[in-house]
């Protein structure tokens, strides 16, 4: 899912310069992808609590945060995400 996220993130391999501004195509991409990204991190946090340490090890808990950190179309998971975070440590 990273992967995914990071790759819409960026252009040819690189973040983009500060004032590009994403095509309608490339805006519909990265909405899918965080959109659906977001979607299957609530259903993993649903599922297990906060994907963390013990879980997925340490990678994958920072990935998590990563795409919780994303989520900015879902505000109520970020929220949720950060009070979760909080509680582990």
């Amino acid at each position: 899912m990273v992967a995914e996220d990071q790759r819409v993130r960026t252009r040819h391999g690189r973040p983009p310069a500060a004032g590009y501004r994403l095509s309608t195509a490339e805006a519909m991409e990265s909405s899918r992808v965080e959109v659906g990204n977001t979607d299957r991190l609530r259903e993993i946090v649903s599922a297990h609590g906060w994907p963390g340490f013990d879980l997925v090890g340490e990678q994958g808990e920072k990935d998590a945060w990563l795409l919780a950190q994303h989520a900015d179309r879902q505000l109520g998971f970020q929220r949720e995400a950060l009070a979760l975070l909080s509680q582990v440590g």
